[in-house]
């Protein structure tokens, strides 16, 4: 008998190729992608073909080495063709080992199983057990949609996994426990245990957040933090240095209302994406708090890459993003603001194709006055000429300044405003600053009467003109105190709707149905900076 002859005996071949799923992650979404196997006689050799990057080309190899170690297994001898479909799609990431040994197994006969509506995701290592993979969450919500009844990924990938309801999740340590599941049935792999939140202790132990009770004095300051807060306006703090704007910005998470189920969702999928994890985000619920540096390139701010990624502005989707020295930043860093800023999206287009990012947070920017930083101080005199102060002022462009919807001047804190209040302590019930959670539940409050209010359940700062016509109608005595900062401080359309919309968060704070003149007045003082 030849040679080839005896190894079809040993390995009876599939008279037709097989499927099996698996995804690739496709910005910060996923696609589906159909392996299919075909096992036959010939030449020894495996053919990945469907656009596969590099990890997944090498994937041949892992399986190699993986079979070898793997008790009750052996590589097909023959000739192995693996195709990705679509072909058209580009295909990158080690998560394929998984789909591709399940699908040389189901090939060469050597186990069967209905893989139909099973999609499977798991780098594989050479003793044969599953190495955590990246864009997880999104590839299971991509199941999900598809309507897939169950995702088999490694162990270390459940507690993101567990969070998509209505999809079996099989978690597992090994190659060989996938084999125990095809023999004693999956049921027996499946985890019961939810992970589960803590958010009761909102921050824990962590201290890189600032409680308000710990900032002494600057009530101006800390109730326009507390509008923007509630309406999600954007921000920005002009002030000399030490006058406490770096403070009262990392304060600003500490009174944020922390991630519903659907925010949870998308910023876990944007973590996933970018390659980080943040535990706090899954375990609390704890809103992202941003804060890139002056030097940050345009694609760690905007996203991008060979197979584009989500930046900055993408990461602090749902949370914050705190720039500080705002007009040290590049001016195309600034101008990339725009976009986001106006519609809560950022569209990153490359070679692989566009991708529109959710890019919705409070931006909370903070300045110096001039280039040394103490124009207009009262303590100290400035060394910069006129037109070194208006070029520095002339950083940032009118269309960015008018997209920010409150403006406040900082002043240093004065001795009299600290000297008779009682600093912050653990335990120390004296205190007469309110803290960040007496704050928050304002801020709950007021945002729950504005989900309520409007169907897409968005917040006033992302109210439409439409829509603002119909919660933010205007007393006559209000459209005066308009009509009048119109003529006087040359207010723009834009600048005219994000005023009715601070005034329309003051009433909600308030847990007013109406817009007064009041509510329009202390509007305008957080437009103009006022104090």
């Amino acid at each position: 008998m030849s040679a080839m002859g005896m190894l079809l005996i040993f390995y009876k071949f599939q008279d037709m190729a097989i499927k099996v799923f698996s995804a690739t992650p496709h910005g910060i979404d996923a696609k589906i992608v159909e392996v299919e196997v075909d096992c036959s006689p010939g030449l020894p050799g495996t053919f990945i073909v469907g656009l596969p990057d590099p990890a997944i080309r090498e994937s041949k190899e892992r399986l190699r080495g993986c079979f070898r170690h793997v008790k009750g297994i052996r590589y097909p001898i023959g000739k192995t063709i693996i195709n990705l479909a679509p072909a058209s799609l580009h295909k990158y990431g080690t998560q394929f080992d998984l789909a591709i040994a399940v699908g040389i197994l189901i090939a060469s006969k050597q186990i069967a199983i209905d893989q139909k509506r099973t999609l499977f995701l798991g780098e594989l290592s050479l003793d044969g057990s599953l190495r955590k993979i990246r864009n997880c969450l999104a590839m299971v919500m991509a199941a999900k949609e598809e309507n897939f009844d169950r995702v088999c990924l490694p162990v270390e990938n459940y507690d993101e996994a567990a969070l998509i309801q209505g999809i079996e999740i099989i978690a597992l340590a090994s190659l060989s426990s996938f084999l125990v599941g095809v023999a004693e049935g999956f049921s027996k792999l499946v985890i019961k245990e939810k992970p589960q939140r803590a958010a009761d202790d909102y921050f824990g132990d962590d201290h890189s957040y600032t409680d308000f009770a710990e900032i002494i004095g600057q009530s101006f300051a800390k109730r326009g933090l507390e509008i923007a807060a509630a309406g999600g306006h954007n921000l920005l703090m002009f002030g000399s240095p030490g006058s406490g704007k770096t403070m009262l910005a990392s304060a600003l998470p500490s009174i944020l209302p922390i991630l519903d189920d659907r925010e949870l969702l998308e910023c876990m999928k944007i973590y996933n994406a970018a390659g980080k994890t943040e535990t706090r985000i899954l375990r609390q619920a704890i809103r992202p708090f941003r804060n890139p540096q002056q030097g940050i390139t345009s694609q760690a701010f905007v996203g991008g890459g060979t197979y584009p990624k989500p930046g900055e502005l993408t990461l602090a989707n749902a949370g914050v993003l705190f720039m500080d020295e705002f007009p040290e930043f590049p001016r195309a860093i600034i101008e990339a603001l725009r976009q986001p800023l106006e519609n809560g999206t950022i569209n990153v287009s490359r070679q692989q194709g566009s991708f529109l990012f959710p890019a919705s947070f409070i931006l909370v920017a903070a300045q110096n006055p001039c280039a040394c930083g103490y124009f207009g101080d009262p303590l100290r005199s400035c060394s910069c000429s006129a037109l070194q102060i208006l070029r520095y002022q002339k950083k940032v462009s009118g269309p960015v300044m008018d997209r920010i919807d409150m403006h406040m001047h900082i002043q240093k804190l004065k001795q009299s405003d600290g000297s008779n209040l009682v600093y912050y302590s653990p335990g120390n019930n004296m205190r007469r600053e309110e803290s960040s959670e007496i704050i928050r539940a304002r801020v709950v409050a007021a945002r729950a009467a504005q989900s309520a209010r409007n169907p897409r359940r968005v917040l006033n700062a992302r109210l439409s003109a439409k829509e603002l016509a119909t919660v933010g109608k205007l007393p006559a005595e209000a459209l005066a105190l308009l009509a009048a900062s119109q003529r006087t401080q040359m207010l723009s359309m834009r600048g005219w709707l994000k005023i009715v919309k601070i005034a329309r968060t003051i009433a909600d704070l308030e847990l007013s149905k109406n817009i007064s003149a009041a509510h329009v007045a202390e509007a305008l003082r957080y437009k103009f900076a006022g104090e």
